[in-house]
């Protein structure tokens, strides 16, 4: 919204959030009438915001718009023009498998009987674990005649057989968690007592392709066990975290078909090193091990080690998003952590023998207050990005911010404040990366003299260093950006007001025209409205 010529949105009454929205940003709500209708604008606007009545409805004005939805409801089927229904997404879900792994049916077929259920006591089936895995994967369980054949449970015939594929994935993982909660439970599913404790699970974090099929599976079978009454709850999770794919250009070859990276040569043309001939560099798809667009970790973990691997990974886009590999990343990742690691190593001399500055802000000189401002804002942004987000990505940028910042002091021994305050910033940094580079935290951790960081504490921001004490505001004439200005955190809404009427490009543009009303917003932003 700080640039061209705004935006018209069309919604829906009655929306409160659409109504806080517009108040919140300082938009105009725009009602739009027939010429030949006495209404109140103003009125509009109020059951705009709120559980209103039907207006432009035909016979439904006059009626609140949530009693409304059955009488429209009723008229629709009346007239025959439409019914109510409830839609669904759930289908038909077979469960069986031809595969070995995994958790057996439980039912015997039998010439005679039919298909008969496995007697309680026989349960649970287990699989037998000398069994050898048949060519192409195929699972050896029906030619395995001392797990396939069985007496049938109801007439004792010696011709039954035993079911011998298994169930799918989903059933296994779609109740586990409760499981987890006391797995040495014997007398049942699971404990109730340790379920109440420990559940709902309080972040769910899955890829992309299990945010449809799991996630589904796993509240339908939630809410069956609410309905038997071994639960309490209908949701299994309390957040969600889907993550994006990691993805890379695929490389194929005329004769041998997709290449692995290191079969291409590199450089502008690259060619199959198997054949000699050019290869087709195709569009950037989801790693997969069919494509071969494949990079093996163990090359970067034995070039650049566990850390910059990691750092790269979590510093290249969010976790929703998809992650596109390339290898220049990776080096910049590294060369960050060389940075910190000469920051550390040229200022352990003078801050190993010193205390941690815990001192007040006035106490410290302007430059060194700014630092000392960096250094508990970056604590505030790293925390609520990794907390609240999940957003390493951001708070790998922020750390990066203060390691900037250090690097424009020179060491100094002689300033015990100085040299105190720069142990502080150093504790920081590296308990802020422990996270996503436990390593090389550990190591640097330890050579401060302090025990191993897994046991140390996590950072704690001052409030008081949060405060600003300039703030950015831009002007807009008629949603137009047209200029910008610093105020004191602490200035009046009249003040900032002023000060954008009597700035010099703001008045060229409303010079000779009239103001019909100017809006402020928390302190960032001015609306004039001419």
């Amino acid at each position: 919204m700080g640039y061209g010529t705004g935006a018209v949105m069309s919604v829906p009454a009655h929306d409160q959030r659409d109504f806080d929205f517009a108040r919140k940003y300082g938009l105009e709500i725009i009602v739009v009438v027939k010429p030949d209708e006495d209404l109140d604008p103003a009125a509009m606007v109020e059951a705009y915001a709120s559980d209103g009545v039907m207006i432009n409805s035909g016979d439904f004005n006059g009626i609140k718009n949530t009693l409304a939805l059955e009488s429209i409801a009723d008229f629709l089927e009346a007239h025959h023009l439409g019914k109510r229904t409830i839609s669904f997404r759930l289908r038909d879900w077979g469960i069986s498998r031809q595969r070995y792994w995994g958790a057996p049916i439980p039912m015997i077929h039998c010439d005679a009987c039919g298909i008969v259920p496995v007697s309680e006591s026989d349960l649970p089936i287990v699989l037998p674990e000398d069994a050898d895995l048949l060519e192409g994967g195929r699972s050896p369980l029906p030619t395995l005649d001392y797990f396939a054949s069985t007496l049938c449970p109801k007439c004792a015939s010696p011709s039954a057989r035993r079911e011998t594929d298994t169930m799918d994935t989903f059933v296994e993982s779609s109740w586990y968690f409760q499981r987890f909660c006391s797995p040495d439970y014997h007398e049942g599913m699971f404990d109730p007592k340790a379920v109440d404790y420990w559940m709902p699970v309080d972040q769910y974090i899955g890829g992309v392709e299990h945010a449809i099929l799991h996630l589904l599976y796993s509240r339908y079978y939630t809410r069956v066990l609410r309905d038997m009454g071994l639960i309490t709850y209908k949701e299994p999770f309390t957040r969600l975290l889907t993550q994006g794919m990691v993805c890379k250009e695929t490389v194929h070859c005329q004769t041998h078909g997709f290449l692995f990276p290191d079969e291409a040569t590199e450089g502008k043309e690259r060619r199959c090193k198997r054949c000699d001939q050019a290869v087709a560099i195709g569009r950037v798809e989801k790693m997969s091990k069919s494509k071969k667009n494949v990079v093996d970790p163990h090359i970067l973990l034995d070039k650049y080690g566990a850390d910059t691997t990691r750092l790269f990974c979590l510093f290249a886009s969010p976790p929703e998003r998809r992650l596109e590999w390339n290898e220049q990343g990776v080096e910049g990742s590294y060369r960050f952590l060389h940075r910190v690691w000469r920051l550390c190593a040229a200022w352990m001399p003078y801050i190993r023998p010193v205390v941690a500055f815990d001192g007040s802000m006035d106490d410290l000189e302007p430059e060194l207050r700014d630092l000392y401002k960096k250094i508990h804002q970056t604590i505030f942004k790293v925390t609520s990005d990794i907390e609240d987000r999940f957003h390493f990505n951001t708070a790998i940028s922020a750390v990066m911010e203060l390691v900037n910042m250090l690097y424009g002091f020179s060491v100094d021994e002689k300033s015990p404040v100085k040299t105190s305050l720069f142990r502080l910033a150093i504790e920081s940094v590296v308990l802020l990366l422990s996270p996503v580079t436990p390593h090389i935290a550990e190591e640097i951790w330890s050579e401060l003299g302090n025990d191993s960081i897994f046991m140390a504490s996590w950072p704690v921001h001052c409030p008081e260093a949060l405060v600003k004490d300039m703030l950015l505001v831009v002007v807009q004439v008629n949603g137009k950006l047209r200029s910008k200005f610093s105020v004191a955190a602490d200035a009046e809404d009249a003040a900032i007001e002023q000060m954008a009427l009597s700035d010099e490009r703001v008045q060229k543009m409303i010079d000779g025209k009239s103001i019909k009303k100017i809006v402020v917003v928390q302190k960032k932003l001015v609306n004039i409205v001419i």
